[in-house]
């Protein structure tokens, strides 16, 4: 994916934080916090599974949940979730109506 196809970061909104803030206005990226409601309605949708995820947020991953919920009904992913020592994300692509 090229980096001026990304439009949004979407993350929890208990993860919400000045750093996250900064990266997102850096990147002249939407930053899309979600409640726990959203990432429990996209939850059935993830590809993958997290025991921390479940454990924290119980959904299976954070990250796809978060992409998934953001992107909105009928969003798919195309990246599930990639971990390093900093950071897990994932992506997801918008049903264009």
């Amino acid at each position: 994916v090229a980096p001026d196809a990304v439009a949004e970061i979407a993350i929890p909104r208990v993860k919400r934080s000045a750093i996250v803030e900064a990266f997102a206005q850096r990147r002249g990226l939407m930053l899309v916090s979600l409640s726990e409601m959203d990432l429990h309605a996209a939850g059935d949708r993830c590809l993958t599974q997290s025991a921390r995820s479940v454990g924290a947020l119980g959904v299976p991953s954070v990250a796809e949940a978060a992409a998934l919920a953001a992107a909105g009904e009928g969003a798919r992913l195309i990246r599930p979730r990639i971990k390093t020592a900093a950071v897990t994300c994932a992506l997801a692509r918008r049903v264009q109506p």
